[in-house]
């Protein structure tokens, strides 16, 4: 529903999906849903909560910063990557993030640097599936 432009119509199954689930994917889910419709502030608790559990604490974060970002809060955005990669240095999916933010600020030089540890850390995946959608 969300790619035919029925976004609205998604919420409410999504929500009772969400509330059945009851879990980590669920809530991703669902904060994934209020970014892809620009109504990030709706992701923002759902993913504040996400980040206290060890689990799912670097994608959480990596989503508030992807957020953060933007929202126009640059520093912040760095801030939370790095908050992540300082944590656990191989995580690929904020490898990614850090090296696309880097590529939209023109600094590529930088950029190359995260972004072959992204592939060194994973060589055998694809990055598409994990390159985050951020705004021009």
């Amino acid at each position: 529903l969300i790619r035919t432009g029925r976004a609205k119509e998604a919420e409410a199954p999504l929500r009772v999906v969400v509330d059945a689930m009851r879990n980590a994917d669920g809530q991703f889910a669902l904060a994934e849903y209020y970014m892809r419709v620009d109504r990030p502030a709706q992701a923002v608790p759902i993913l504040k909560e996400l980040t206290e559990n060890r689990e799912t604490y670097a994608l959480a974060t990596a989503r508030l910063a992807a957020i953060d970002y933007g929202q126009g809060r640059v520093a912040e955005a760095h801030k939370g990557i790095d908050e992540v990669l300082k944590r656990q240095p191989n995580q690929r999916a904020e490898l990614l993030l850090k090296g696309q933010l880097l590529l939209k600020e023109q600094k590529l030089d930088e950029a190359l640097v995260f972004l072959k540890a992204a592939v060194t850390a994973d060589p055998n995946r694809s990055a598409e599936p994990e390159l985050m959608t951020l705004p021009p």
